[in-house]
C-alpha cells in the first residue's frame, strides 16, 4: 500500500545493508549503487541463514493453513543442504570426535530420532540419513546395540500415508519398519569397521507423575505391553511398577505430553486409561527408646513351636537406615536362630505401626531370650522377633516421615516473587537464587505431596514462562494431621500371630 511504501523502503535498505556484510563483493556493490538485485539478495540471505547471522520468521497457522506455503517456499529456496554445508560431530570406535558431512558421497550413517508404534506395522523407526545413501535390502550396523540388521523397504511418511522409495539420500527422513533391535536414539552405519556413534538423547528426569487405571478390567493383560510399545517413541516417558503401594505410574515432562500419550493409546489400541494423583511413599520411624519381649509358644499335640527374644529399640540419624545388633551372651538364644529374629523384625518393619508404611532409621539390639531344645525353630524365632518389634515400637514414640524434594525453577525475573511466595505457601523453603542465561533459578526444598501436580500450577503462576526439575532429597517428620495421610494397606491386628 502507498502509505507503507516509505517504511518498506526504509527497512529494505536496513536489511540490504546488513546482508552486504556477508560478502565483500556484495558490500562493494551496495556501497556503490545502494541496492542489490533480487538474485543477489537471495544469495546473501542464504549465506546469512547458514552462518546464523539472520533468522527467518514466518507468520503462519497450521490450523487454518495460512502462511504454510510461504514457509515451505522459504525452506525450499533459502535453506538448502548445499547452502548450509551441514556437518555433525560424532564419535568413532575409539571414542574420538569425527565430523560427518551431510553429503551423498561417502559411507552411510543415520540417526533414529523417533520410534512410533503402529497397530498393523509394529515399530516404525524415523531415521535421518546423516551421510551417504541407502537402498532397500541393504545391511546396516546398529552402533548403539552392536547388532547388524538387513533392511526391508524404505519409505517416507506423507501425512497418514507411508510411501515406498527406491533410495534415500543425505538429509532425507526415512521410515524403517520391521527393525528388531533399533529404537529412538540409536546410531546406524555401514558396518562395525566404520563405526559412527551420534550423541544419544539426554535422559530427562520426570517432573510429573500420574497413577494410571483402566476404565475396563478386560484390558488389564495387555496394558503393560501396549504402554511399553508406545513409550519407546519418547525416552522422556517412564513406566514405573510400584510394588510397595500397588500402583502403576506414568512419569514424564508435562501434563500435555502424558495426556497425548494416553490419547494415542486410546486411538490406536482402543484402551481407555484414566489418570489419578499417585500415592506418596511415606515412611515411619521412632523418636524414643523402648524395650519389649516377643515370646511365641504353641503346642498342638505333636512337636510344638517356641521362640523367645528381648529387644531394645532406639532411633538412628536420618538416612542411616536399619541396623540389627547381636548382643546375646551365654547362649540364651542359639547362634543359628539369631538371623531368624532379625528376619522377623525386617519383615515386620515393612509395615509400620501408625499407617502401615515402612519403618526406617532405627536400631534394634537383641540382648536376651530363651529357647526349647525340641520346639524351637527358625519360624518360631521369626514370629517372636516380629512380636517384639510390634510391642516395642508403640512405646518408642513412633512418627510419620514425609519425602522432600529439591527443586530448581527457571523463571523470568518478573515472576520470581510469585514463585517464591507459592513455595512458602506449600510448606517449602527457598534455598537460594541463581542467575543463569538471563533467567532466575529459584532453588527450593519442599514436601513432595505439595508438588505432585505442580506443572499446571506453575504455568498458571507464570503464564507458562517457567520450567522446573526436581529430585528426591530426604525425609522429614510430618507435623500435620495424621488423618490426612492414607493408610498403606490393611491395618495390622495386635493379635495377628
Amino acid at each position: 500500500p502507498a502509505d507503507y511504501k516509505a517504511k518498506y523502503e526504509d527497512y529494505r535498505m536496513k536489511m540490504l545493508e546488513e546482508l552486504s556484510v556477508a560478502d565483500e563483493e556484495l558490500m562493494m556493490k551496495f556501497l556503490d549503487e545502494m541496492d542489490l538485485t533480487q538474485e543477489e539478495t537471495i544469495i546473501a540471505l542464504r549465506k546469512s541463514f547458514a552462518n546464523g547471522d539472520f533468522f527467518p520468521v514466518v507468520i503462519a497457522t497450521g490450523e487454518y493453513v495460512m502462511g504454510v506455503h510461504r514457509l515451505m517456499d522459504l525452506l525450499a529456496s533459502m535453506i538448502t543442504s548445499e547452502t548450509l554445508e551441514i556437518t555433525t560431530i560424532a564419535k568413532n570406535g575409539n571414542n574420538e570426535p569425527i565430523k560427518i558431512k551431510s553429503a551423498n558421497e561417502g559411507p552411510f550413517t543415520g540417526w533414529v530420532f523417533k520410534t512410533m508404534v503402529d497397530p498393523f506395522l509394529g515399530g516404525v523407526n524415523m531415521m535421518k540419513v546423516m551421510s551417504g545413501t541407502l537402498s532397500p535390502n541393504d545391511e546396516i550396523y546398529n552402533a548403539t546395540t552392536e547388532t547388524s540388521e538387513r533392511l526391508g523397504k524404505l519409505a517416507v511418511v506423507r501425512g497418514k500415508d507411508i510411501v515406498d522409495v527406491e533410495k534415500a539420500y543425505a538429509g532425507d527422513i526415512i521410515a524403517l519398519t520391521k527393525m528388531k533391535n533399533t529404537n529412538t536414539g540409536d546410531s546406524l552405519c555401514v558396518n562395525k569397521k566404520n563405526l559412527v556413534i551420534f550423541d544419544k538423547i539426554e535422559k530427562q528426569t520426570p517432573v510429573i507423575q500420574y497413577a494410571i487405571t483402566l476404565a475396563s478390567k478386560k484390558d488389564e493383560d495387555k496394558l503393560s505391553g501396549v504402554i511399553q510399545k508406545v513409550i519407546t517413541s519418547d525416552p522422556t516417558v517412564q513406566l514405573i511398577h510400584d510394588g510397595e503401594l500397588k500402583q502403576i505410574i506414568l512419569a514424564g515432562q508435562g501434563q500435555i505430553q502424558l495426556q497425548s500419550l494416553l490419547e494415542e493409546i486410546k486411538r490406536k489400541f482402543k484402551i481407555e486409561i484414566q489418570f489419578s494423583t499417585p500415592r506418596v511413599h511415606y515412611r515411619e520411624t521412632i523418636k524414643g527408646k523402648a524395650e519389649a519381649q516377643g515370646k511365641y509358644k504353641k503346642q498342638s499335640g505333636g512337636k510344638g513351636q517356641y521362640g523367645d527374644c528381648h529387644i531394645r529399640m532406639k532411633p538412628k540419624p536420618r538416612g542411616e537406615g536399619f541396623q540389627f545388633l547381636d548382643k546375646i551372651v551365654g547362649g540364651s538364644i542359639p547362634r543359628n536362630f539369631i538371623p531368624s529374629v532379625e528376619k522377623g523384625i525386617v519383615e515386620a518393619c515393612k509395615k509400620g505401626i501408625l499407617k502401615g508404611y515402612q519403618m526406617i532409621d532405627f536400631e534394634v539390639e537383641l540382648f536376651f531370650g530363651s529357647y526349647h531344645d525340641v520346639d524351637s525353630s527358625d519360624m518360631a524365632f521369626q514370629i517372636a522377633g516380629s512380636m517384639a518389634f510390634k510391642k516395642a515400637t508403640p512405646l518408642a514414640n513412633p512418627i510419620i516421615l514425609e519425602p522432600y524434594v529439591n527443586m530448581e525453577i527457571s523463571v523470568e525475573d518478573d515472576y520470581v516473587g510469585a514463585v517464591a511466595g507459592d513455595i512458602s505457601s506449600r510448606r517449602g523453603r527457598v534455598a537460594g537464587f541463581e542467575s543463569v542465561e538471563g533467567e532466575q533459578v529459584v532453588k527450593a526444598v519442599i514436601p513432595l505431596i505439595e508438588v505432585m501436580e505442580y506443572e499446571p500450577i506453575l504455568n498458571q503462576i507464570t503464564s507458562g514462562n517457567a520450567r522446573f526439575k526436581m529430585e528426591f532429597s530426604h525425609y522429614e517428620e510430618f507435623r500435620g494431621d495424621l488423618e490426612t495421610i492414607p493408610r498403606n494397606g490393611e491395618e495390622i491386628a495386635d493379635d495377628e500371630e
